[in-house]
């Protein structure tokens, strides 16, 4: 599609009643989805391209390009001059600005180039909007809410020594600022919002169905994440202890508790999942206490009894949880009175303050649980009080090193537990290795942007004191990003983006290194080494990194 085409197909869209506002933004959010940036352009400015980067005369051709023909690769000059055509078709008044601080000065060995931020104002009957189409095509594309329209840029600001400084050239332009309640009003007549969420219009989480900005997304998949949520269901699916129990051999068949009726499970099938449970608790706590659990109940036994089970585990586990008392309480040991809400109810309460280890290890906890399970399986109870019981046994069965309190090393996060769950959360949300979607059909510039949000979105947990690297923290990056350092690449034949994601090493793991295409939606352990003859690397820390790999590969060599 050229350009000519692109704006003959937006304002065929137009609709001639609406004011002329909604006729500025309707174009505005329909240009910025199919218009893209152009990557080359901005990685060849800084250099970043090596043998590949556009010439000097190349670049200067694409930032004076006024878009009259041609692809739909933009930068800010270009979108502004593609707004104005069609703006100018609607005959509707819009002038180039250009910005007067946000300059770069580019250097070829023949060659010096100017280079400045260009945005566009344009005017309806009564007011005067900046608007930065480029800046907003991310979001667009994402149908979220713009960032870069109707928006306050200053005439003139003041710098930190006190100076003063223009920020436009020109004479001083009096516009307005459109509030999101504005915009919103104005995004649901032209039909830019049509996604409905269980969110309010100020993402509030609400009973009935709104029309709202795929902002709300974000917040859905926010909740999940928060406490780990969504991170922990994925972790206890993924335990034997869950999927030996989901689905089960009683006698000669093999049941599924999600697909089998509860009305069809007879008192044989439950008692069958119940010494599955039994079994695989056993082997827990035989993890947590260190030792071997003998008890005298045989599993096989035809007259295997929970009571008796539960007493007998209860016995040799008394050791371990004794160890916890200043001073041995004879008390406390079971004899033949023994009823297990009781004996857990006394334990809860002699421990209380006094037990040392993780809550996931915690024997009681996982007693309880077992307990009340059993308790509703010998009724044939499988409701969402079952499920959520189950889950949350499960969790006890998470590897260590994947659960976060659990992995902590000397207070901070482990780079083994954010390497394991950027992976898993990642590959999951963005659907790794399945067919390609829209996300996939966007260009890197945009698609990195959205990347970086929900990356920053995946460990709600880091703060500055549980997560940060001090020898290796920079300002200039968030919290999550300092620990998953981002690297941009471009393959040498190809000329499509990648990225590869380093967990960065701490002192008890590696350094870790994941390569994704978004393009073909590829998500990979990354061969740093191949990666290298493959790929131009765009990131100077990503090339020093491999640098000093090359060095350690070389001395290898050499001895």
């Amino acid at each position: 599609m050229t350009v000519n085409q692109l704006i003959d197909i937006v304002l065929s869209g137009v609709d001639n009643s609406w004011p002329t506002l909604h006729k500025i933004r309707y174009v505005y959010v329909s240009l910025g989805k199919l218009l893209r940036k152009n990557t080359d352009f901005f990685f060849s400015v800084d250099h970043k391209l090596g043998e590949q980067n556009l010439s000097a005369d190349e670049i200067e051709r694409i930032y004076t390009d006024d878009k009259s023909s041609g692809d739909l690769k933009v930068i800010c000059r270009s979108a502004a001059y593609i707004l104005q055509r069609a703006y100018d078709e609607l005959g509707i008044k819009s002038e180039l600005i250009k910005s007067n601080n946000n300059v770069m000065d580019v250097s070829f060995d023949d060659k010096e180039l100017i280079i400045h931020h260009w945005f566009l104002a344009v005017y309806d009957e009564e007011n005067a909007y900046f608007v930065t189409l480029s800046s907003d095509l991310p979001y667009i594309q994402m149908g979220m809410q713009t960032k870069h329209f109707a928006t306050n840029i200053p005439y003139k600001k003041t710098l930190k020594n006190g100076e003063e400084e223009q920020v436009y050239c020109g004479k001083e332009i009096k516009h307005t600022v459109l509030t999101d309640k504005d915009l919103r009003a104005i995004d649901l007549d032209i039909g830019y919002i049509n996604s409905m969420y269980l969110y309010d219009e100020d993402y509030r989480p609400s009973k009935d169905w709104h029309y709202n900005y795929n902002d709300a997304s974000l917040m859905v998949l926010g909740k999940e994440l928060t406490n780990n949520k969504f991170y922990m269901e994925l972790e206890e699916q993924d335990t034997k202890f869950y999927n030996r129990l989901m689905e089960f051999k009683s006698g000669d068949k093999v049941i599924s508790l999600i697909d089998t009726p509860t009305e069809e499970l007879t008192q044989e099938d439950w008692l069958n999942w119940i010494k599955i449970l039994c079994r695989r608790v056993h082997r827990k706590i035989e993890k947590v206490v260190g030792y071997k659990i003998f008890i005298d109940v045989f599993y096989d036994d035809p007259n295997w009894n929970y009571e008796d089970w539960i007493k007998e585990i209860c016995v040799q586990s008394q050791r371990y949880l004794h160890s916890f008392f200043d001073e041995t309480k004879e008390e406390l040991w079971i004899d033949d009175s023994f009823k297990y809400s009781k004996w857990s109810r006394v334990m809860k309460k002699e421990l209380s303050g006094k037990y040392e280890g993780l809550e996931m290890d915690n024997i009681i906890t996982i007693l309880d649980k077992t307990n009340v399970l059993v308790g509703m399986a010998r009724l044939g109870v499988m409701n969402k009080q079952f499920v959520a019981l189950f889950h949350s046994l499960a969790h006890h069965f998470i590897k260590h090193d994947h659960v976060f309190e659990a992995s902590m090393n000397n207070g901070i996060a482990s780079s083994k537990y954010i390497a394991h769950k950027f992976r898993r959360l990642f590959t999951k949300i963005f659907a790794c290795g399945h067919e390609t979607n829209s996300f996939n059909d966007m260009d890197y510039s945009e698609q990195i942007v959205i990347i970086k949000m929900i990356i920053d979105k995946m460990f709600p947990e880091f703060n500055r004191n549980n997560a940060v690297l001090e020898e290796l923290y920079n300002d200039n990056y968030s919290i999550v990003q300092n620990r998953i350092q981002v690297y941009s690449l471009k393959h040498k034949k190809t000329g499509d983006y990648a990225i590869v994601f380093h967990i960065v090493a701490d002192d008890t793991y590696h350094d870790t290194y994941y390569l994704y295409n978004p393009k073909t939606n590829k998500f990979s352990t990354a061969n740093i080494l191949k990666i290298n003859s493959d790929y131009i690397i765009v990131s100077d820390r990503f090339k020093t990194r491999i640098e000093e790999m090359e060095e350690i590969e070389e001395k290898k060599n050499k001895m």
